[in-house]
């Protein structure tokens, strides 16, 4: 009987593992309301299938959304160009939320947890695909089973990963398109032909296709390429030996053109080809200046004209150089990334931090994993590389380097600090790391990995397991779990929303008791049969704001607990709560009260 091959292996516990994934990520959404972008994204993707239309959602490329929505079928919304409503989308970009939850949750008949769902599921395909796609790098950086599977392991037992990957938004469609295109650049700078320089024209076009941060793609294309050239090692550029710095320089420079003008094919394509951002047309154009005149007023620098970029933007759009929509939505994106409120340490900022972000890694990523990472740059001195083999070449090492450092360099120095979903497209490279790491070890140190590796794998496992179905709260075990998260971080991180289907099945139970709800999320409770008084600061969307009259629970959003994007007499107001002590917490972020308040002791 033959043995079985280390690549049959890593095949059959790659596929289990992903298999793991997709379960535990669906368990994650199943019983969870929309999130708080879910609604408008998944209206932008009715608007798109039925009416080709770009009004809804131009903050976000439409590609992503057009595969949200290709299994919907029926279970879409009917789009009607008609109403006020959409008509009036144009002249006020802001209006997209209160039609997009019009449309969910007030239209009669419609079944909007069965479309989102469908949405969901199309979505959860990408997540599976990325870390497939880590496991493949993995093996191909070192062939055997120990680094593609415990690099797959690393992904498909993140909670991070199984909490957005279920999700309708682009967070992880991002971290594929960035992932995929890094892995394009390594086979060109291992051996340029044709197929390959194609594969990575397209997998760096359909980074701005996703997100529009995705727009880092060619310039982070760009420096690989650049650094592939300034190595000393030849480089076969189809059937010529390139053996000196010019030569190599010249074909980078030749092949990142390829790459940018296929960039901005691609996001023309994803428009069809349109200016306009209606089909019909009728000449609408989405309304700039406004969104213009707005991030004035918030520019603390006090220019005028919205700085540099917008002025580019403008200029592009008077030329019609991009297509409408695109510019409107990287205005948009603008206008929201100034003065955005932030939440760290129990602390609030509109300017946020630049460590912001690495101290929610710190908090969010399993505990494992992190010792994992800690202890690769010191087993590479102390114990792992001293006898084993190279684990990759320079070229490797860079390409798993360089867009850590350009995008997670970026993320830093933009501070739109509202959720670690914005360095998801770092997570890949660091787990693919981690199997050479492990392989390493398995190859240098055999018993010291019997020992170590499943150890770390049962506890990522024990961790993964014990947060479903609450991924989305997750912090580690370090932080106290989502206990002790809410006094670290908020929104994304922690509540964005997801709990009010539970909050529904409290009330049906607790069906006597009148409910002060001040939530979090765009939702809408009444869609799920929750009576309640509307809390100020509470839904945006919802019955008129006030206060308590009476007797009651008061049920109160871990993200509005934190007063994070509350005005200061509200966020005063709700402060008075860290000294009341709950008589519950529904999911892992409703928090309830007696009311009148019952004082901790």
């Amino acid at each position: 009987m033959r043995p079985i091959s280390s690549t049959a292996i890593a095949v059959a516990a790659s596929a289990a593992l992903l298999i793991a994934f997709a379960l535990a990520a669906y368990v994650g959404v199943r019983d969870a309301s929309a999130t708080f972008d879910e609604p408008v994204h998944a209206i932008a993707s009715a608007a798109l299938w039925q009416a080709g239309d770009y009004r809804v959602n131009p903050e976000h490329p439409p590609l992503w959304q057009y595969f949200a929505g290709l299994l919907a079928g029926g279970a879409r919304p009917v789009i009607d160009p008609t109403s006020p409503a959409w008509r009036d989308l144009p002249r006020e970009l802001t209006g997209h939320w209160q039609y997009s939850i019009d449309q969910l949750y007030r239209t009669p008949g419609f079944d909007a947890d069965r479309y989102l769902l469908r949405l969901r599921l199309t979505m959860l395909a990408l997540g599976v695909a990325l870390g497939a796609a880590g496991a493949v790098w993995a093996w191909q950086l070192r062939r055997g089973a120990v680094a593609p599977v415990v690099a797959c392991a690393a992904f498909a037992l993140d909670p991070n990963f199984q909490a957005h990957a279920a999700l309708v938004t682009n967070d992880v469609p991002l971290a594929l398109a960035m992932f995929l295109a890094a892995h394009a650049a390594w086979c060109v700078g291992r051996r340029v032909t044709a197929g390959r320089v194609a594969w990575l024209a397209i997998a760096c076009g359909l980074m701005p296709c996703m997100k529009y941060t995705g727009l880092l793609g060619p310039p982070l294309v760009l420096v690989l390429l650049l650094s592939r050239a300034a190595m000393p090692e030849g480089w076969r550029v189809l059937r010529l030996e390139l053996t000196t710095r010019a030569q190599r320089f010249v074909a980078a420079g030749v092949i990142w053109l390829a790459v940018a003008l296929s960039c901005y094919a691609m996001f023309w394509a994803s428009y069809r080809f349109r200016y306009d951002p209606t089909p019909d047309g009728s000449a609408v154009r989405l309304n700039t200046a406004d969104v213009v005149t707005r991030i004035a007023e918030k520019d603390s620098d006090g220019r005028r004209d919205g700085g540099l970029l917008v002025r580019g933007l403008l200029f592009a759009d008077r030329h019609r150089l991009l297509p409408q929509a695109m510019v409107a939505g990287l205005i948009y994106s603008k206008m929201i990334s100034l003065g955005n409120s932030a939440f760290l340490l129990g602390e609030h900022s509109r300017g946020g931090w630049w460590s912001y972000f690495p101290l929610a890694m710190l908090f969010k990523t399993p505990l494992a994993t992190l010792v994992a990472l800690a202890a690769v740059p010191v087993g590479r001195f102390a114990l792992v590389w001293r006898d084993a083999p190279a684990v990759a070449d320079r070229w490797s090492i860079a390409c798993l380097i360089v867009p850590v450092a350009g995008y997670g360099l970026f993320a830093v120095s933009a501070r739109l600090n509202i959720g670690l979903r914005h360095v998801l497209p770092l997570y890949p490279f660091l787990y693919v790391a981690l199997g050479l790491a492990a392989d390493a070890l398995w190859r240098g140190r055999r018993r010291l990995g019997l020992v170590a590796l499943p150890a770390l794998l049962i506890g990522l496992a024990i961790e993964s397991l014990a947060s479903a179905p609450h991924q989305l709260s997750f912090f580690n075990v370090a932080c106290g779990g989502w206990r002790g998260g809410v006094r670290l971080l908020g929104d994304s991180n922690l509540d964005w929303g997801q709990d009010l289907k539970r909050l529904a099945r409290w009330q049906r139970a607790h069906a006597d008791v009148p409910l002060f709800l001040c939530y979090f999320g765009t939702a809408d409770p009444q869609y799920y049969g929750i009576r309640y008084a509307n809390l100020p600061g509470g839904y945006a969307w919802g019955p008129r704001q006030q206060w308590p009259n009476g007797r009651g629970v008061l049920a109160i959003s871990a993200t509005n607990r934190q007063g994070i994007f509350l005005p200061p007499a509200l966020k005063s107001a709700y402060g008075e709560l860290a000294r009341a002590k709950p008589i519950g917490v529904v999911g892992t972020t409703i928090y309830l009260y007696e009311f009148p308040l019952q004082r901790a002791d």
